[in-house]
């Protein structure tokens, strides 16, 4: 600006930005000595009383809300016929620029840290009678030390007041429009509950479930289109995670959540603010580091929203005022964004360039460690090594049987679903834990004779042992080469550790040889740490653990952990009920190479299949 402006107490220093129906600025209150935001409609709409009402009506919302997720407005002033909201100034980028800046989807353990905040913020919202009904990620801004607001009620509405805007009519952005909001009846609570489904869709999958060419086309795709399993499009993701969203995401708001929490319950999101905010911060700490006072505000996420069809910014009412694009700018911009002069540190997630400031943010990787390895478990022996003879899968009587692949043989896939499985030892035992790496004996030799070095074994020798049953020779070498982090040599030493072959039997050394080939990419590894967290062996007994596993194991086409996936989402053991799911990975394991597996899988199904005829 030209020059400086005043209004009220307050003084206005920078204008951050000018949409078709508003202006932003920054300002100093010079009472209280700290800066605001101050929100403000075009000097020629003043006049028009729809549009006055709305602005009237988000000064009302955001002041019955007081909330740590959720901008402050401090007051609404008016002055010589103009009306301003004064707002808290918030420090930080929007969830839309990161998510465009980020090469990679958020890990687990960040995306459920985020929708974690959003979800308390929304509950909070909802018990005061508030539905936001314009959740998306240009709405929601994370600061640097990590904590979440929800921003821009301009369409928010209390429940049980006057519509304002006719029935039939649409509010909100199109791509994350409940079904209902679609077809222009009332949203409520379970409306606001889809569009942070589909916000932690993005997240997990860097896209939408639905895109079209219009948005005709996208709002029927809301209505009629089932969304793409967000595992197909990025596999991984834990499987209560999946079930969780996809409930979420239900066409009917009666076959979703009941509230907001019950959907951050299910998702197994951090249940604690401060823990939250910690993960957060992981993501947002280099947020303002290059930044300086006079950088261009971070205010274009509205306007980048707003060029693209698969995610259109509609006009208030659809069917009633003809707002335009531009409309998104001002309510998209009810918090600004400006940057902080905080010291961020080292090593935080890859947040890309700040091209909305013109200024290039170093990219620094984030170590975060991925949600399916948890730190080593606790070392527990079992009895006395299981002498029981090798059986195929299915063969307990009892289905699933959650046996462990005893001889991995080569390749994956279908292949591997033939594998031999043994039962594990299921009475603990006492005693000192096993040692996992053991160093055979050096000879002594006289002083002038060298001491020879420990020979290095590869997996095929490993392999031919175990196969002759030479146990303790197979399990001498898989200790030599496992240390070098050969995955199929440290499989066969957890086998060796699990079923006490060839030394002691040592449930909890056999998780940690597992956990390791597992990182690694090992299928069989994935499946058998799963079967110890069903039992309990070596590990606590966790189903949900095991569902992960298994999940892992079963998007690399493992089939008896397709199976073993397929029955927990069929009981609801470990993962929300999902029959749907359940038909899928039965479907999946009827595929299998193994005649009994896959004959077995098949009879699951057509059982499933009679059940939803009945």
């Amino acid at each position: 600006m030209s020059q400086t402006r005043r209004i009220g107490q307050f003084e206005i220093t920078d204008q951050l930005g000018e949409g078709g129906i508003g202006r932003v600025y920054i300002g100093n209150d010079t009472i209280l000595d700290r800066q605001v935001a101050i929100k403000s409609l075009r000097p020629e709409l003043v006049n028009d009383s729809s549009f006055v009402d709305r602005f009237r009506m988000e000064a009302k919302s955001l002041a019955r809300l007081n909330h740590p997720n959720i901008t402050t407005l401090y007051t609404l002033h008016e002055e010589a016929g103009h009306l301003y909201m004064i707002m808290e100034l918030v420090r930080g980028r929007t969830l839309e620029a990161i998510l465009q800046d980020r090469a990679t989807p958020f890990t687990t353990e960040e995306a459920l840290a985020i929708v974690a905040q959003a979800a308390d913020g929304l509950a909070y919202a909802h018990e005061m009678g508030i539905v936001h009904r314009d959740i998306k990620p240009a709405n929601l801004i994370l600061t640097g030390g990590g904590l979440l607001k929800i921003m821009d009620f301009g369409i928010a509405r209390l429940q049980g007041s006057q519509r304002m805007t006719r029935d039939g009519s649409v509010v909100g952005t199109l791509a994350y429009m409940s079904p209902e909001q679609c077809r222009g009846q009332e949203a409520d609570g379970r409306s606001d509950l889809y569009s942070l489904a589909i916000v932690l869709y993005e997240m997990l999958t860097k896209d939408v479930p639905f895109s079209a060419s219009s948005d005709y086309d996208l709002m029927q795709a809301h209505i009629n289109n089932a969304p793409v399993l967000p595992s197909r499009r990025a596999p991984g993701i834990p499987p209560h995670v999946e079930s969780a969203l996809m409930k979420a995401l239900a066409k009917r708001r009666e076959d979703r959540f009941a509230t907001i929490t019950e959907f951050k319950q299910a998702l197994g999101a951090p249940a604690s603010r401060t823990e939250a905010v910690n993960i957060v911060h992981g993501v947002t700490r280099l947020i303002g580091s290059s930044m300086t006072a006079h950088s261009q505000p971070l205010i274009s996420a509205a306007s980048r929203v707003s060029q693209s069809v698969r995610k259109s910014d509609l006009p208030f009412a659809l069917s009633g005022v003809a707002v335009g694009v531009a409309a998104a700018l001002l309510f998209a911009a009810a918090i600004i964004f400006w940057p902080s002069a905080r010291d961020t540190g080292t090593k935080t997630a890859d947040l890309g360039s700040t091209k909305a400031v013109g200024v290039v943010a170093p990219q620094v990787a984030r170590q975060s460690q991925n949600p399916y390895f948890l730190p080593a478990a606790e070392n527990k022996p079992t009895s006395a090594p299981n002498s029981s003879g090798a059986t195929k899968l299915g063969s307990g009587g009892s289905r699933p049987p959650f046996d462990v692949a005893a001889e991995p043989n080569g390749g994956g896939g279908a292949a591997q679903a033939a594998a031999e499985v043994k039962r594990p030892a299921d009475s603990a035992g006492s005693g000192a834990p096993a040692q996992v790496t053991v160093t055979p004996p050096v000879k002594v030799e006289p002083p002038s004779t060298p001491v020879p070095k420990e020979r290095k074994y590869t997996s095929k020798e490993v392999v031919a042992a175990y196969e002759t049953k030479d146990f303790a020779s197979a399990r001498e070498r898989a200790e030599t080469c496992a240390k070098d982090g050969d995955a199929d040599c440290q499989f066969y030493l957890g086998r060796m550790f699990e079923g006490g072959f060839g030394g002691a039997q040592n449930a909890g050394a056999a998780a940690e040889w597992y956990r390791k080939a597992a990182e690694a990419g090992q299928a069989r590894a994935c499946y058998n740490l799963g079967v110890l967290y069903s039992k309990g062996n070596g590990v606590p007994l966790d189903p949900r653990m095991a569902a992960d596993w298994f999940s892992k194991a079963a998007y690399m086409n493992y089939a008896p952990a397709q199976f073993n996936l397929a029955w927990l989402y069929e009981t609801g053991s470990g993962v929300p009920r999902d029959v749907e799911l359940a038909r899928r990975w039965y479907g999946e394991a009827a595929k299998a190479a193994d005649p009994q597996l896959a004959a077995k899988a098949q009879d699951a199904l057509n059982e499933l299949n009679a059940k939803r005829r009945r």
